[in-house]
């Protein structure tokens, strides 16, 4: 049993108690020694129904109604309404007042037996009270139990999913570095036949510049296998996020608009670039698929102050389809995915918010059927930039 100090102070009467059940006991007390009863709340409302209220008729009106000290059963033998109480409580705090009227010509010795079985009749009440307490915390304490049980199972999923992740990383990152060493060397001889080999417009560059990216990522791919950390260094997330668009906006339908807009200054972020371009460019690609019909796909940066200190924030949202509370309460779930066998993997997004929260960072989702999607990202701004903002001013 739990003493007062840990019992919660939030329990009602009615929370505890059966009320039909107790107002049948003041009835029958009340009928047993001819007395007037009535249960009370802290704040002087009625909790039951007067029980014997005639013989209230007979006392005087407009008494006044003493409290008994320390809830004990005090007797009053004057003219007031009601002369005896007793309190009901659990561990020292109180739910209720029951009160009894004494009736017209009661000889005081008798009331005073009455007040005392009224004092016994409430410690019985209130250890009922005190039984169901209990009884409410360890259901509370189960339910709570169950939901820590069932994050714990989640967690263990993940960490079996993001383990799965690194054997396949392991096993197809060499194979497709082979290919990819192929498209960089041909792209390589493309751009030499060039005017200007380094005019971002030209597709060869273009080709030459995603495969670069691809071999970053195979990198990563071999990082996670190998539970090793990519390069770290300082991240201009607007570029990135620029860069991001840019690609998506060639390989998306042409149904589907890529915009991006930086809002205000942003300073850079402590990172690895290729970990954070992947993940944008999963979360790019989701959302460019939830558009079946086409739509807009719009990336907005800008930096915000949060308790914790400065934090660049990346919005990815699309007008697709959306998604129901249970989808959303499983999109990083790893090897989730609803779109068609053979057309997914289920690791995009997985990856995106292990690489976000690799970075100290946050990734949520906001999504309902029909009102499209946004993902909502915060990474926390490089220290050394925050250092230099804080010497310029």
């Amino acid at each position: 049993m739990q003493n007062q100090a840990s019992r919660p102070l939030a329990w009602r009467f009615a929370d505890l108690l059966d009320i039909n059940d107790i107002q049948q006991l003041q009835d029958a007390f009340a009928e047993a020694h001819q007395v007037a009863a009535v249960i009370i709340d802290l704040d002087g409302a009625p909790i039951t129904r007067i029980s014997q209220s005639r013989l209230l008729a007979k006392q005087a009106h407009g008494d006044t109604v003493v409290l008994p000290p320390h809830g004990a059963a005090a007797v009053d033998h004057g003219e007031r309404a009601w002369t005896g109480a007793a309190t009901i409580g659990v561990d020292g705090v109180k739910l209720a007042q029951w009160r009894v009227s004494r009736a017209p010509n009661m000889a005081p010795e008798s009331f005073d037996r009455i007040c005392g079985f009224l004092e016994q009749a409430a410690e019985l009440v209130s250890h009922q009270a005190r039984m169901q307490a209990d009884l409410n915390e360890e259901r509370a304490a189960r339910v709570i139990a169950e939901a820590d049980r069932d994050r714990l199972e989640q967690h263990i999923r993940l960490a079996g999913g993001m383990e799965a992740v690194g054997r396949l990383a392991g096993g197809v990152a060499h194979d497709f570095g082979n290919l990819l060493t192929a498209i960089i060397a041909y792209a390589e001889q493309l751009t030499l036949r060039l005017d200007d080999p380094e005019d971002p417009r030209e597709p060869a560059v273009r080709i030459l510049a995603a495969a670069d990216r691809a071999a970053d990522l195979v990198r990563r791919l071999l990082e996670v296998s190998r539970h090793r950390q990519g390069q770290i260094g300082a991240v201009d997330l607007p570029a990135l996020v620029s860069e991001t668009a840019t690609l998506l906006e060639h390989t998306l339908p042409a149904n589907v608009r890529v915009t991006h807009q930086v809002l205000g200054d942003v300073r850079s972020i402590e990172g690895d670039g290729s970990c954070l371009h992947a993940a944008l460019l999963n979360l790019g690609i989701n959302g460019g698929h939830a558009m079946t019909r086409g739509g807009d796909l719009v990336f907005t940066i800008r930096e915000r102050d949060f308790d914790d200190g400065p934090h660049v924030e990346v919005k990815v949202r699309d007008t697709g389809e959306g998604m129901d509370n249970e989808t959303r309460r499983r999109i990083f779930d790893p090897f989730f995915t609803t779109r068609a066998e053979g057309h997914g993997t289920g690791l995009g997004l997985t990856q995106a918010r292990s690489c976000i929260e690799g970075h100290g960072g946050v990734i949520e989702v906001d999504s309902e059927v029909g009102r499209g999607t946004v993902f909502t990202i915060t990474l926390p701004v490089s220290r050394s930039d925050q250092r230099s903002r804080r010497a310029a001013g």
